[in-house]
């Protein structure tokens, strides 16, 4: 790397409240939420977190492109129990997907119609 640089690997510091290139690199690829804006009906099918995440071959890169346009990650589906994408990421084991609808700012102890939150299944 040229020494000139402004910003090498010897000046980052993550306690540095200025932006960083990193922080710029980063939210050029995971821009999800909050704000959460409703979904566009022509694009976007209702309920579409909530049906990638209930799939059993949950495609990660699917889901992150969902969340990067700014879908509600918290939304629950009235017709199968109020169960949020997080019920159905625990429960079909997809961890990775867990992490990133949490990054996205989904709340962990949203409870189902019958009490129970993520963890429990």
């Amino acid at each position: 790397m040229n020494q000139d640089s402004e910003v090498n690997d010897d000046s980052y510091d993550p306690d540095d409240k200025e932006e960083t290139w990193r922080d710029i690199l980063w939210r050029s690829f995971v821009d999800y939420g909050p704000p959460y804006f409703p979904p566009d009906p022509k694009e976007i099918a209702p309920f579409a977190i909530l049906t990638e995440c209930a799939d059993y071959n949950c495609n990660i890169y699917k889901l992150h492109s969902l969340l990067n346009k700014k879908l509600d990650p918290n939304e629950r589906d009235p017709e199968d129990l109020y169960y949020a994408a997080g019920h159905w990421c625990v429960r079909n084991c997809h961890f990775s997907a867990l992490k990133m609808i949490h990054k996205a700012g989904a709340d962990l102890n949203i409870h189902n119609e019958l009490g129970k939150i993520h963890f429990y299944f």
